[in-house]
């Protein structure tokens, strides 16, 4: 569900997230989003710290709303605003609704609504929308200048409550309908008491209603009001209308008591099943109708267009005075009878169209109704014919119609209907909450209990139900048909069934429609409606997975492109996304792709077309190899992220058929792999490597097992990532290939380094600094600098051989690498204690992540800010920074960053004392390490748990852990790579408590313990 932001502001400050209340903590978070949501756009951060701190240094002042917009973020989320270090504004893009927005609009709409029936309903919505003045209750004793907006802000909503309850007052006076004016007036009166015009209309109201006495009071009430306030008498215009009313002199409008009508003007069915979610799309459906008399509401089949347009029916037959009409459509065939049924309604008995035109036009011009033509998509010259005539004569008719496309009528409104809200992709189903608000979870128990009485959402089940509706991708019809299963099925069996097809969802109900019968039939109504070349594109499409652009369908499919892609999204079977930021995208309907891919081999295409695109994809691949290192590597990212799952189906159809194409494609992927997708990157590579027909291939198999191997090490699986490099210098050398050496040499020397072998590792990269300067390629030279930096015999030559890489990083406009260079130079400095010249690195890498969206993959800048926060003493600051990164890396596989920055966040919680939360995170990761052979991090984590040791009183058994930590750095020739200051402080508190003579027997026992031994002292740390 796509997180929404409620703000209330129209009364007492209310914010809501995702319908439940959030609590503000200060007055300065509501004000400043107070002022971000009503003044929208980027605002200087200048302006806002004198908006709300105007007596306050400028120092002091900036950092106030620093600490305020952390505040806001923490407590809300941080995609709801969007900053830099000049502006802050709202998120345009995200979910937010402000009921003083709303309330604009609707008075706005209202302004250029010439229908009083229509233009009622507006402002009777705007009314009870202002639950209150603008933040009542609410101002700052401190901000002057916030409260003097915050007043102008209220005066001007004022003036628009005024304009409202003045209109509605005129409005259902001359609708005749005065009682309901009255409230209005008597409201207009309140927001004005002094205001003699609206007295008069509240006196008019009451004698328009019969209520003379009424009048006459609020005469003396008006009075007596200025007499007390002014000491004034009414106007003689005020006086003189008071006078008359005393003498009866005003005719007296005989208003009958409303009778309510015995029926509903109407003739829509009623829903036997409970009708769930679609608030959103019924609001919005709303919205247009207020201002559009013809609104279609566009869908593939089973979408529910059909049963929403009934539900909006039901809701609006109070504001239609002459009725709501259905008109199904969806059983006729013929196009001549369109108007005849249509005429049947009001049964109206005529035979030639002209006539039956002449009576509609006749019959309903005087009326206000709603009309709702269902399932026009088979007769839509037929049905555009008949509702233009209509609108045309008939100024008071509105018209919603459902279809599979456009009318293509002027001045129609289409209203796209969307599948219901289903959970995201990657979310973990399992922490689902079984009061969830996804719609298409929800529809589906609904729809279950109908089948099975006793069905019900579980803990147990929830994950199988939300990945039921979203294979399904929340289509109404087809979780209706999947969830009638249940008396059979299991729902994990039902999932299990639709993961193979699905025939499954089939109904076999006496009263349903047989297009609804089954989902198949269903599309395949849709695919009888299609032309030849229609058919022929649609089949060609099919080959996408995930979704397409037109410049992909240009390159793979044959025809008019642009025309049959428009012809097809008019008919619903494609999806249009057209996000903000990115190149548009086209989708299938899972269930259409599949439909249309098994017309697809029966037509013979399947081949020839897959063919296509597995070119096509590794095209784009050797462009992404060579973009990943320019300086929009992100958006290549990005990209291939949308792309993935025609990335999977080019490299399945290559398996089958190009061994060659996939070795190639899986390797030009490396970087993509090792940022987005390890372990699916490195399963393709071992797929196409372990073939033994990729033997025919030498240069395409060196650089797949180069990648293998580079892949391999992210997961610490050294022994097998060494042997696969081996073999891949072993081939680039046999046929003369000095890049591919040099990389080869490079990789292989950054294994040794983790297999704690610096002296090895050292001779390779100075055999690989040789080869790269000969070659002049400046970009292999940094690779091996960055590397040489890691020897940690030699801590002080770090800094300088980074400060190298990232020099040349630059000249070749690897982003992505200058971000990484930056952020270890950063996290080196601060760990060093020079926390200037580490914050200066960590500003240039947050400016390159920021300007180009580079990614870096250790966090290094993360790291190195939770380090100077904990310094500081802002140890929640500290925290919640590395559960940004242990977040960003999660999804990588990349087990060395991943358990280094669990590490750190061990660090931090013994820090705070939270000591059984640092024990449980600096076991995990020692164990981890110690499974994955990298000691390094072992130790890392080891010297922590001496830590939680010392702060549980067991001082001899942390000296145990920091003797045999000692030990394995000492066999290493490693120094040490957590603050060093931290260990000393620990080794202090150790000698102090313990004493010289035992604290350095304890620390000889631990340097002589085995790895089993050190591993139960851990573990039994109680």
């Amino acid at each position: 569900m796509v997180p929404r932001l409620s703000l209330y502001f129209l009364g007492t400050p209310r914010v809501e997230l995702n319908d439940q209340p959030i609590a503000l903590d200060r007055r300065k978070m509501v004000a400043l989003l107070v002022y971000l949501s009503v003044e929208r756009g980027q605002h200087q951060r200048t302006s806002l710290s004198s908006l709300l701190w105007a007596d306050y240094e400028q120092a002091k002042a900036f950092k106030n709303l620093r600490q305020t917009l952390w505040e806001i973020q923490r407590t809300l989320g941080e995609n709801w605003l969007e900053t830099d270090r000049e502006t802050i504004g709202l998120n345009l893009k995200a979910d937010i609704q402000l009921d003083v927005e709303t309330f604009n609009s609707l008075i706005e709409k209202s302004r250029v609504e010439a229908d009083p029936s229509l233009r009622t309903a507006l402002l009777v919505e705007s009314a009870t929308l202002y639950r209150n003045h603008f933040l009542t209750g609410f101002s700052l004793k401190d901000a002057h200048p916030f409260n003097e907006w915050a007043f102008s802000v209220s005066e001007s909503l004022k003036r628009n409550l005024s304009y409202a309850l003045t209109t509605l007052t005129t409005d259902y006076g001359s609708l005749r309908r005065p009682d309901q004016a009255i409230p209005y007036a008597s409201r207009l009166v309140a927001l004005d008491p002094l205001n003699e015009a609206s007295h008069r209309q509240l006196m008019d109201a009451y004698l328009q209603a019969g209520q003379q006495n009424a009048a006459l009071k609020q005469y003396q009430t008006l009075e007596q009001t200025l007499r007390q306030a002014l000491n004034l008498d009414p106007q003689p215009e005020t006086r003189d209308l008071y006078k008359k009313i005393r003498k009866g002199e005003p005719k007296l409008l005989q208003v009958q008591p409303e009778q309510k009508p015995i029926a509903k003007k109407h003739n829509l069915s009623h829903p036997v099943s409970k009708f769930i979610g679609r608030g959103r799309e019924m609001n919005e459906i709303k919205n247009l109708l207020k201002t559009n008399r013809l609104v279609t509401l566009v869908g593939a089949g089973g979408i529910g267009k059909t049963s929403l347009s009934l539900q909006l029916g039901h809701s609006l037959t109070e504001l239609f005075t002459d009725g709501v009409w259905f008109i199904a459509l969806d059983a006729l065939s013929d196009p001549s009878a369109v108007a005849k049924i249509t005429a049947d309604v009001f049964n109206i008995k005529e035979n030639h169209f002209v006539q039956i035109l002449s009576k509609l036009r006749e019959h309903l011009q005087p009326k206000h109704a709603l009309l709702i033509f269902d399932n026009c998509e088979h007769l839509l010259d037929a049905c555009a014919e008949l509702i233009n005539a209509l609108l045309g004569h008939c100024p008071n008719i509105r018209v919603l119609a459902t279809s599979r496309e456009g009318l293509g009528i002027s001045g129609e409104a289409v209203y796209t209907m969307p599948s219901l809200p289903i959970p995201e992709p990657g979310m973990d189903f399992s922490l689902l909450d079984v009061k969830t608000s996804y719609e298409s979870i929800n529809l589906f128990a609904e729809r279950a209990k109908l089948a099975l009485a006793s069905f019900q959402l579980t803990k147990d089940n929830i994950e199988a139900v939300a990945r039921i509706c979203c294979h399904l991708d929340g289509i109404p019809l087809a979780i209706e048909l999947a969830a009638a299963r249940v008396n059979i099925l299991q729902v994990n069996e039902i999932l299990a069934q639709l993961l193979n097809s699905f025939s499954l969802l089939t109904n076999n109900g006496r009263t349903i429609l047989p297009r609804h019968q089954t989902l198949q039939a269903s599309i395949e109504w849709s695919w009888d409606l299609l032309s030849g070349s229609e058919r022929v594109f649609i089949c060609q499409l099919s080959v996408f997975s995930g979704g397409w652009t037109f410049d992909a369908a240009q390159s793979i499919c044959q025809g008019d492109i642009l025309g049959l892609t428009d012809a097809l999204v008019k008919k619903s079977l494609i999806i249009v996304d057209q996000a903000a930021g990115r190149e548009t995208r086209y989708y299938f309907h899972e269930m259409v792709r599949k439909f249309v891919q098994d017309k697809s081999r029966s037509l013979g295409m399947e081949e020839e077309i897959r063919a296509h695109h597995l070119r096509y994809f590794l095209d784009l691949s050797g462009k992404a190899e060579a973009g990943l290192r320019g300086p929009v590597g992100n958006e290549w990212i990005e990209l291939l992220d949308i792309e993935s799952h025609n990335i999977q189906s080019a490299l399945r159809w290559a398996e089958l058929t190009d061994l060659q194409a996939g070795l190639s494609m899986a390797s030009r992927l490396a970087r993509y792999w090792e940022f987005s997708n390890l372990r699916g990157g490195i399963q393709w590579l071992e797929r196409f490597i372990q073939n033994p027909a990729s033997n025919d291939f030498p240069n395409e198999r060196a650089r797949a097992l180069f990648v293998y191997g580079w892949l391999l090490t992210w997961l610490q699986q050294f022994t097998n990532a060494q042997f696969a490099i081996e073999e891949s210098l072993a081939l680039f050398r046999s046929f003369g290939d000095r890049h591919g050496e040099t990389d080869a040499l490079t990789l292989l020397a950054n294994v040794r380094q983790f297999l704690d072998k610096p002296a090895e590792a050292d001779k390779l990269l100075n055999q690989a600094l040789v080869l790269s300067r000969a070659l002049k390629d400046e970009w292999r030279e940094a690779n091996v600098n960055y590397y040489l930096g890691w020897d940690r015999r030699y801590p002080d030559r770090a800094a300088v051989y980074w400060e190298k890489a990232l020099s040349l990083y630059q000249k070749t406009n690897d982003r992505i690498a200058q971000v990484n260079a930056l952020g270890i130079l950063g996290l080196c400095r601060v760990v060093d204690g020079k926390i200037e010249t580490g914050e200066r690195y960590l500003r240039e890498a947050n400016r390159l992540w920021e300007a180009y969206q580079q990614k870096d993959i250790w966090q290094n800048p993360q790291v190195a800010k939770s380090l100077i926060a904990l310094s500081r003493g802002d140890k929640d600051r500290a925290n919640a920074l590395l559960e940004e990164a242990v977040a960003a890396v999660r999804g990588t596989s990349n087990r060395v960053a991943y358990y280094w920055l669990r590490t750190r966040q061990g660090y931090v919680a013994l820090r705070t004392g939270k000591l059984q939360q640092a024990q449980d995170i600096l076991l995990e990761a020692a164990q981890n390490f110690i499974s994955d052979g990298y000691m390094a991090g072992a130790v890392f984590a080891m010297e922590g748990l001496a830590g939680v040791y010392i702060e549980k009183g067991r001082v001899k058994q942390a000296v145990h852990l920091i003797g045999w930590a000692e030990h394995i750095r000492t066999e290493a020739n490693a120094h040490v790579l957590l603050e060093q200051n931290d260990l000393d402080v620990m080794k202090t508190i150790c000698m102090t408590k313990l004493g010289d003579a035992a604290y350095r027997q304890a620390h000889e026992e631990g340097s002589q313990m085995t790895l089993d031994e050190v591993i139960n002292l851990a573990q039994n740390l109680g």
